[in-house]
């Protein structure tokens, strides 16, 4: 099971993170994580949005904005929401669990 990141905002609990399919959204609306660093101005704010998407559908824009500048310690949300993105990449690349199915391959000559 993913990772998820709570927020608490006047009340109100928000799950964060990511799955494949808000990835792919943020991919598509011109995410790329090893683009932070150089365009920071775009791409925290996607991060940020994205970790939204996931699990809580029809939050504004303006209510994520807002969260976000009332949250302290903002370098390290940064960090652990890198981090929670970078395990649902690796969820392409990881082997899965034994017990998850029979999936085999081979190169045959």
């Amino acid at each position: 099971k993913m990772a998820i990141l709570k927020v608490e905002y006047k009340g109100k609990n928000y799950d964060l993170g990511f799955t494949r399919n808000s990835v792919v959204m943020m991919e598509r609306n011109g995410f790329d994580v090893g683009k932070i660093s150089h365009m920071p101005m775009t791409m925290i704010p996607l991060l940020w949005q994205g970790a939204f998407v996931a699990y809580n559908k029809g939050v504004k824009r303006s209510l994520m904005d807002e969260i976000y500048d009332n949250l302290p310690n903002r370098q390290e949300l940064l960090g652990a929401l890198t981090e929670l993105y970078a395990e649902t990449l690796n969820t392409l690349t990881d082997d899965p669990e034994e017990s998850q199915g029979n999936a085999k391959w081979e190169i045959v000559r």
